[in-house]
């Protein structure tokens, strides 16, 4: 099953591993069939169709679940994404402070 993916060998975002991170924490994501749903290629579905919608939701529980657990406690507190409603959002706004400028 996807979500069986191991992750504990994952050190925590910190401020000076993001590159790291970041590579990593994609691949569980691809592995676990969530990746989709972070990079905004899978867009939340029309509300209209509660069973999609539904299932979309999950796996965007899931994805920010893996992500969050990732996270040491400066990130997962102080840069908000634990209270973010969309994970794309959260994956991006973890960028910013980190993305290197060239």
């Amino acid at each position: 099953m996807a979500d069986k993916v191991e992750t504990s060998h994952i050190c925590k975002l910190d401020d000076s591993n993001y590159r790291q991170w970041k590579q990593q924490v994609s691949i569980v994501l691809e592995a676990k069939e969530l990746w989709d749903i972070v990079s905004g290629d899978d867009p939340a579905p029309d509300p209209a169709d509660a069973a999609l919608l539904a299932a979309w939701r999950k796996k965007d529980a899931r994805a920010r679940a893996t992500i969050v657990t990732l996270l040491d406690k400066n990130n997962s507190t102080n840069n908000g994404t634990s209270g973010m409603a969309k994970l794309v959002s959260s994956w991006h706004y973890l960028q910013g402070p980190y993305r290197p400028l060239t």
